[in-house]
């Protein structure tokens, strides 16, 4: 039997900053494929599964999640700790900036609104060049990992910490959104 996941609270604090009220979780395998998904979750839902995602990921699988359907958050992956430094200064505050191995950080940005999917998307595109993050695994409707869980590496799992979570809307939202509304203004 697997200890009992002690994260709980992090997971909490993770999920709770994102102001979203349902979450779509899915199970990776260490190849790579999605072996289970389970999509519309309120947070309590996601809180009663956790010791039976525990027991999934220490067999090897990824722990991986993101907001169910259309929402205000973008997801930017593959940035070092100097270009999540950048982003702060350059006003793309992070709502959460969660550590998913040694230099290697995932953020989550809250737009002042919710978003429709296109629009989404093209701001997740805009945000992911401009802080300099892996675009092929960033974006709106991309997973991000959980808290507490491990992530396999070549020199041992890595468990995903939180290292932030003030969950506010980033200082320069409004203008990039403002700007969505022209179509062309971001090409």
């Amino acid at each position: 039997m697997e200890k009992p996941f002690r994260y709980v609270a992090v997971v909490e604090k993770q999920l709770r900053a994102m102001e979203t009220s349902r979450f779509d979780l899915r199970i990776v395998n260490p190849q790579g494929r999605v072996v289970e998904q389970r999509d519309e979750l309120f947070l309590v839902q996601v809180k009663e599964i956790l010791e039976w995602l525990n027991e999934k990921n220490a067999k090897g699988n990824r722990i991986e999640f993101r907001p169910h359907g259309e929402h205000g958050l973008s997801l930017v992956s593959g940035l070092n700790h100097a270009q999540v430094q950048r982003a702060r200064l350059s006003g793309c505050e992070p709502a959460l900036v969660v550590a998913c191995g040694p230099n290697q950080f995932q953020i989550w940005l809250k737009h002042d609104r919710k978003l429709p999917a296109a629009a989404a998307a093209r701001a997740s595109g805009h945000l992911c060049h401009q802080l300099g993050g892996d675009c092929a695994v960033s974006g709106w409707d991309s997973f991000g990992y959980l808290a507490g869980f491990l992530l396999p590496a070549a020199d041992g799992p890595f468990r995903v910490e939180l290292v932030a979570h003030s969950g506010e809307v980033f200082s320069t939202a409004a203008a990039l959104n403002d700007r969505l509304a022209t179509p062309t203004a971001l090409d």
